[in-house]
């Protein structure tokens, strides 16, 4: 059985792939929000910015277990590995609520 500093090397790898992902969704809200006039933003900013600050936490907990991944390689960390795992975990449960939220919102 592998031990969570063996893993560590894998949440680096999901966690930053996790953020790509994200981020790619961030560019598409932000691309959808551009496309309203500029009379119509100020009603909708609201809901734009919450969607956006929601995924940027998301795009924090995969980022923070990427990194808390790379100390716990370094450092041959098991707190720090078992961490980065919660994290990644976490982060995935985050991009799922983040497309949940995105598919109710279709009419």
């Amino acid at each position: 059985m592998p031990t969570p500093i063996d893993i560590a090397g894998d949440v680096v790898a999901g966690g930053t792939a996790l953020a790509g992902l994200v981020l790619v969704y961030i560019g598409g809200v932000a691309a959808n929000y551009s496309t309203f006039d500029t009379d119509a933003k100020p009603a909708i900013r609201f809901r734009y910015r919450v969607k956006v600050w929601f995924a940027v936490a998301g795009v924090v907990l995969s980022i923070a277990a990427a990194a808390l991944g790379l100390v716990a390689k370094w450092q041959g960390s098991n707190c720090a590995a078992n961490v980065a795992i919660i994290a990644l975990l976490l982060g995935m449960a985050w991009g799922v609520a983040i497309a949940a939220l995105s598919a109710m919102e279709i009419d």
